[in-house]
């Protein structure tokens, strides 16, 4: 997902790009993540974990995906006669439901990357005519920002991965 330029309009000024991830990689993700909670809850219990193929949501409207994917769940789990010696069910699935949260996009869905420029000063702006387009100097190595091990860097983009699940 990254963000465009946008001049007097309602639409949304982010753009999304879906791409498949080989090896279910991102369930095995989700998993080990969900693995560590859960052994902190429980740490003698026994886990069993599935992966299942990713419900197909075409033609499926954003409202009802989160009953699409639990239905997937629901199915596959009637075809296991060991579930009854369970005692829980946790299940996880991609949040189906657009979110904006901390100045994020609106619309994050499940797993991503959010790219976003810094442009911070020094930047055209298009609405500007003649030489006060600039809005300032800007220092060439980049606007002054925190790593994530909260080292002091120089940034001229931002850069997130992002997690959405329902559990």
């Amino acid at each position: 997902m990254h963000e465009v330029a946008s001049i007097g309009s309602h639409l949304s000024p982010y753009r999304h790009k879906t791409s498949t991830v080989p090896n279910n990689a991102l369930n095995r993700l989700a998993l080990h993540s969900l693995d560590k909670a859960i052994a902190t809850i429980d740490p003698a219990g026994t886990r069993i974990y599935l992966a299942l193929p990713a419900a197909q949501m075409d033609g499926i409207v954003p409202s009802e995906r989160d009953n699409a994917a639990i239905a997937a769940v629901v199915a596959a789990l009637e075809k296991m006669p060991q579930r009854v010696e369970w005692d829980r069910i946790v299940v996880a699935t991609p949040a189906y439901r657009g979110l904006a949260q901390n100045g994020m996009a609106a619309r994050l869905q499940g797993f991503g990357i959010f790219n976003q420029p810094l442009c911070q000063a020094g930047c055209p702006n298009p609405l500007l005519p003649g030489p006060g387009r600039e809005l300032g100097p800007e220092a060439p190595d980049g606007v002054a920002a925190i790593s994530m091990d909260d080292t002091p860097i120089k940034a001229r983009t931002f850069v997130a991965p992002f997690s959405y699940i329902e559990v």
